[in-house]
Parts: structure tokens; sequence; C-alpha cells
């Protein structure tokens, strides 16, 4: 596992989260559905965050079916729903095909509420999820997830600057708040506003966001989540020769965590010969680092 070390919380407060766009159009979709599934039960992550979840059928009829469903969506129910609540909302995203949610772990957290909100200027059926979580443990102790799948392609960049801003704003809205977001965000390095990201070092407001990849220190082996030298579900789709790579999949949080670790998911072929998904996830463990209460 390649992350960072950071002091324990006196609390014993932690979070363990996934982050993976699941890949709705590739080939041998049920199958690459079960594989995720199933490293997500061997994980048990406190929190999963999910991008292009489908309640249709793949076009793609390989893979059997089984017990497990025929669309993505009931692939992570039927896996997971015995020790998660899962959190989404089809909305207008049903015009894409696909959605984001979110599945906690029922003897962590409590979903107390969650709403699915549309970005005002998507053009691709794109919002946010955001959920507020109650410790089991700790019903004081509450925490606010996050997850999105900001607008696709080069011309879109700046609708996604717009729907990062509105991102940035849901998790600082409260700034006491403690809050993650995990997502695809198709953000290019130029489109991130300078100072939005500190190293714990500099940070000393709520309003203060980190990039647990950054803060990790910027480890080139987590360097790309989308990666078509590694990863060829989509280059050898589209027939392409040309590789490309990008850090399109990001966890953000305010100032009250820091990375104890972070590393890459799916990053070897199935059996089939493609990979889970074209975009590798991000499983990365939390620790709480704020002397500030919460609210109750």
């Amino acid at each position: 596992m390649t992350g960072i070390d950071a002091a324990p919380s006196p609390l014993s407060k932690s979070l363990r989260l996934v982050t993976w766009n699941v890949d709705m159009d590739t080939v041998n979709g049920r199958s690459r559905w079960r594989h995720i599934a199933l490293q997500l039960s061997e994980l048990l992550p406190d929190v999963v965050l999910l991008q292009e979840v489908s309640a249709r059928p793949p076009e793609d009829t390989t893979g059997a079916e089984g017990p497990w469903g025929s669309t993505s969506l009931e692939v992570f129910q039927r896996a997971l729903g015995s020790r998660y609540e899962l959190a989404y909302d089809v909305g207008a995203a049903d015009a894409e095909a696909y959605f984001v949610a979110a599945a906690v772990r029922r003897d962590r957290f409590r979903v107390l509420e969650y709403e699915y909100t549309e970005f005002e200027n998507t053009v691709q059926g794109r919002g946010l999820l955001n959920v507020l979580l109650a410790s089991v443990g700790d019903a004081a102790w509450r925490v606010r997830v996050l997850t999105a799948h900001l607008e696709s392609g080069a011309e879109a960049s700046a609708v996604r600057q717009a729907q990062l801003a509105a991102v940035v704003d849901a998790m600082v809205s409260v700034p006491e708040q403690a809050s993650v977001f995990g997502g695809d965000t198709n953000l290019r390095a130029k489109e991130v506003p300078a100072g939005l990201f500190r190293v714990p070092a500099a940070a000393s407001t709520g309003d203060i966001l980190r990039d647990a990849f950054v803060e990790a220190g910027e480890p080139p082996t987590l360097r790309y989540t989308w990666d078509t030298f590694r990863n060829h579900n989509k280059r050898d789709l589209r027939g392409k020769h040309r590789g490309a790579r990008a850090r399109y999949d990001r966890i953000f949080t305010t100032s009250h965590w820091s990375a104890r670790s972070l590393r890459l998911l799916g990053t070897e072929r199935l059996g089939s010969g493609v990979f889970p998904s074209d975009h590798f996830g991000l499983f990365a463990e939390l620790g709480w680092c704020s002397t500030r209460r919460l609210p109750r």
C-alpha cells in the first residue's frame, strides 16, 4: 500500500472510503460489476461512492446474470444490501442512462438524510449527491459525504469548473461540519483554482480543502486514475492506439481529516481480458484531526 502516516486521533475517529466510476458500457459489464462488488465486500469500507451506476441492462449480454441481476444497480444492491444502505436518485440522469450512488455501512453510520441536486449548467444530466451521516457509536459525530460525476469532455471545461465550485460550496457551507467528496471530476490540472487545496501544515480553517493525493505527497504510482497506457478498456473499445492518462478521480476533504493511506483499486485484468472498469478506484483511509466540536 502506498500512503502516508498520520498521528492517531484521540477520539479514534476514522473513515474508510472508496470512490469508483464503475464504467457502464465496456464489454463484460455484469462480470466486471460483480468483481467490483466482491472486492468491496472484502474491503468493507465505511462508505462507497459510485459513478456510472445504471438501472438499465447493458447492451452487451456477455457474462452470466445469475442471482446478481441484469443491471449494475441490481448487482450492487444484491452484493452490498445486507451490510450497506444505498442512497441514490436516478433523476434526470436517467436520460444519460447512469447516475451516482452512495453505499453506507450500517454498523458504522446511519444515513440521516440525503439529497440529489442536478447542476444548473449540466447538459449531460450530472448532479451532486449529498449525504449526512451520524456515527452509530457516537450519534453526535456527524459526517457529510458527497459524490458527483462532473461534465465530461474537453469542450466542457468551463461547465466543469462551475460544477467544481458548486461542490466546494456544498462542502464548506457549514464550516464546523466535516465533509468528504469522492468522485469522477474529469478535471484537468489547469482547471483547479490555485490555492484551493493546501497541505496540512498550512491548513488552519474549515474553508480550506485538502486533496488526499496531494496530502499523500503526490506519489507517482497514484498519479493517474484513468490511464489507457495501463488500462485498455476504452482504448480497445474505441480502436484507439494513442494512450492518454489523467487524474480524473479525486477525494477532497475539509481540514477535519488527515489522509492515512491512499491506494488504487482494479489495476489488474480479469479473466475475460478487461479491467473491472476503465477507471481505477480510489481507496482512502482518513483519520480525524480536528479538536472542534461538531453540531449535534
